[in-house]
């Protein structure tokens, strides 16, 4: 009996060994597959997929990139045709419009306006009556010490043309002005509003813009009534190149009125 159950055991342990043997076997082998699978797609060169594109598109495909190498591939004299293209565009759109005149000039002009804007007053008036107003306001603040140099520039006058013209035309019509006094009047507070809007320094006196036969009071309204309905002009002239060029160019016409 004892031999019966040492022979079983002994079989059993046998069966159990030949059963590990036969899983490491197996385990061993699926490894070595596995690991020489791995190897081969590490080590493979990679093969991108094949994408086939209908008869439209592939001959719009092929039509769209021979366009492109064409256009940038045509040169001459290591210029594309597409750049010289854009330069060409370039040139004839871009035009310059260069105006020149100097301060004597556009005074003149200023004087011309004022005389045929107001020729009702032509016997009395003068164009030199106009530059030398702005003249004496400009020189009087130097000597007084409350600018360094000179206001009068073309700009500038530009400047107190557009405010002069406008307030003449639209906040005090020219014919309702009754002699020169009351224009000198006119003319000395929008050179006061250039001054204050265009000049180097922070404030003026009152002093040289204000005539003698008006109160400050008077000079305050007028201030106020021209900034009310100018102010936007003041700003566009500023800030719009082109403006600026058509008031330039049409001050510069009244210097072939006489």
């Amino acid at each position: 009996m004892n031999r019966i159950i040492r022979n079983a055991r002994n079989r059993h342990c046998y069966f159990d060994s030949q059963e590990f043997r036969f899983t490491y076997k197996f385990f061993i082998s699926s490894f070595s597959l596995v690991s020489n699978s791995l190897v081969n797609k590490r080590h493979s060169a990679f093969v991108a997929p094949s994408y086939h594109l209908p008869k439209s598109q592939s001959q719009y495909y092929q039509q769209y990139h021979h366009i492109q190498l064409s256009s940038y591939t045509r040169t001459n004299n290591g210029v594309s045709s597409s750049t010289k293209h854009v330069r060409t565009l370039e040139k004839s759109t871009t035009r310059k419009t260069i105006i020149q005149a100097s301060t004597s000039e556009l005074l003149r002009c200023l004087g011309e306006y004022l005389c045929s804007c107001c020729s009702h007053l032509s016997p009395i008036l003068d164009p030199l009556d106009c530059i030398l107003w702005i003249k004496s306001a400009d020189r009087q603040l130097i000597l007084q010490g409350w600018q360094e140099q000179v206001f009068v520039n073309p700009a500038n006058v530009v400047f107190v043309y557009l405010l002069v013209r406008e307030t003449l035309t639209y906040v005090i019509p020219s014919t309702t002005i009754r002699n020169v006094t009351e224009l000198h009047a006119i003319i000395l507070t929008c050179l006061y509003l250039a001054f204050s809007y265009m000049g180097n320094e922070i404030t003026y006196p009152l002093k040289p813009f204000v005539t003698d036969d008006e109160t400050r009071d008077v000079f305050w309204q007028r201030v106020v009534l021209i900034m009310r309905q100018l102010s936007s002009k003041m700003l566009a002239i500023n800030q719009n190149p082109k403006f600026f060029t058509e008031c330039f160019s049409e001050l510069k016409t009244y210097n072939l009125v006489r």
